[in-house]
């Protein structure tokens, strides 16, 4: 579903943090990848949570 091709893109902006030339551009990345994987575990908690609202 949605969470398998966000964690997805999640690896491969690591991936390209791996690559990065800079230290300051991968950085960047895994700051993009934390904040891709946090919107995983949100809606994984609203999902468990039963998001009853």
């Amino acid at each position: 579903g949605v969470a398998v091709l966000m964690l997805d893109t999640a690896l491969s902006t690591l991936d390209r943090a791996a690559e990065a030339q800079s230290i300051e551009t991968a950085r960047e990345r895994i700051s993009e990848a934390r904040r891709e994987i946090n919107q995983v575990l949100t809606l994984a908690k609203e999902a468990a949570s039963g998001d009853t609202d």
